[in-house]
């Protein structure tokens, strides 16, 4: 059944008034920091660390060849209080009213179980709590060593995901969930439309209409994004519940040479960035639809005999059934791997490697392709 526009204009409007978090991306602190934020269901995460935090610097820490008296403040954890990672259970420390968002700063530590996160609550006030709970954290080697520190946050499920930081050799992982908001409370819609609204700004008319845009968009689909230092935003869109028993899951096996990925119940998944990047020798520049305008692309995986190719497409709003190559703007060899996680429905996760770069990685299932890019200043 086809919904009118004017119905179609009062589901908007009332995601936008219901569900804040659904309105156009709250500005953040110009504080030279990067963030990862993870949008599932209308509920957001994000984490946001200084670039150039030195594993030279830390190196006894991170190796494990000797303690920190007191740990390292690595990062900044930020959602609502139906977060749940590690003992933590959104509850304000004693002396502290409850929040609509909450904060709280993490210190990587060593114990003689291993590596966890001290997380101690941060006020509305920037004032710090003592230690609010612990993160136990799974240790392996990570895919490269990285000089500086670097996190993000990655789905898992289409209601779970996990907080992922690497630093030097060393990849540290630790899952989260969302638990259900308590009997005869708010919904969980209104606690993230609460955490969202914790410094809101006034928007101006044009922005209500912004706001209506995104409400409708992250009521189907899943976001992950990257704010790099000065405020500059690069975010992937998903449609949500393409999991693994979906048809068009089984079809990939199918995909002739020079065809594409396509999704029969859902949109092509978009990249949108107010910042030019570079995937190898891809351009992906920004104004491609409007000059002086974030750039939008659709993303589309072709396979090319034994490998995949990620396209650029200039229309980011078509079905997923609806590639079109006359629109394509360039395009960018992927890697490709089959991984051990067999349950992932369809998802994309942007990884910050730096403040000048990251990956871009499309996982569905066992399957995971990713490339990584540059940003152009």
């Amino acid at each position: 059944m086809r919904m009118s526009s004017s119905r179609l204009l009062l589901l908007g409007l009332g995601l936008a008034l219901v569900v804040p978090s659904a309105a156009p991306a709250q500005p953040v602190p110009d504080d030279g920091r990067i963030r990862s934020v993870l949008t599932l269901d209308n509920r957001p995460v994000s984490v946001a660390w200084e670039p150039g935090l030195a594993a030279d610097a830390h190196r006894a820490l991170i190796n494990g060849s000797g303690p920190e008296d007191g740990g390292v403040h690595v990062a900044t954890i930020e959602s609502m209080p139906l977060l749940r990672i590690g003992t933590l259970d959104g509850a304000a420390p004693e002396g502290q009213e409850a929040a609509r968002a909450v904060r709280y700063d993490l210190w990587l530590m060593r114990d003689a179980d291993g590596f966890l996160l001290d997380a101690r609550w941060v006020g509305a006030d920037g004032a710090m709590a003592t230690s609010s709970g612990t993160i136990m954290l799974s240790t392996q080697a990570a895919d490269a060593s990285y000089a500086t520190f670097a996190a993000n946050i990655a789905p898992t499920s289409d209601e779970t995901g996990r907080l992922e930081m690497r630093w030097g050799d060393r990849l540290w992982t630790a899952d989260f969930f969302f638990a259900d908001p308590p009997e005869g409370g708010a919904s969980a819609a209104q606690v993230a439309a609460g955490a969202a609204g914790d410094g809101a700004r006034e928007f101006e008319d044009s922005a209500v209409a912004d706001a209506v845009s995104r409400g409708i968009r992250l009521n189907e689909r899943h976001e992950s994004a990257i704010v790099l230092p000065g405020g500059d935003r690069i975010a992937t869109l998903a449609w949500q519940d393409i999991g693994i028993d979906h048809p068009d899951y089984a079809a990939i096996a199918d995909v002739e040479d020079g065809g594409v990925i396509r999704l029969t119940e859902a949109a092509v998944m978009r990249l949108r960035s107010e910042v030019s990047l570079r995937f190898g020798t891809a351009a992906v520049p920004t104004g491609n639809l409007s000059e002086g305008f974030a750039g939008s692309y659709g993303l589309w995986l072709q396979r090319r005999g034994d490998s995949w190719r990620l396209i650029f497409n200039n229309e980011p709003d078509s079905w997923g059934t609806q590639h079109n190559s006359e629109y394509n703007a360039s395009q960018t060899t992927v890697s490709y791997a089959r991984t051990g996680r067999t349950d992932r429905p369809l998802g994309t996760r942007l990884v910050p490697t730096s403040a000048d770069g990251g990956r871009l990685v499309i996982q569905w299932g066992p399957h995971e392709w990713a490339a990584d890019f540059d940003v152009i200043r």
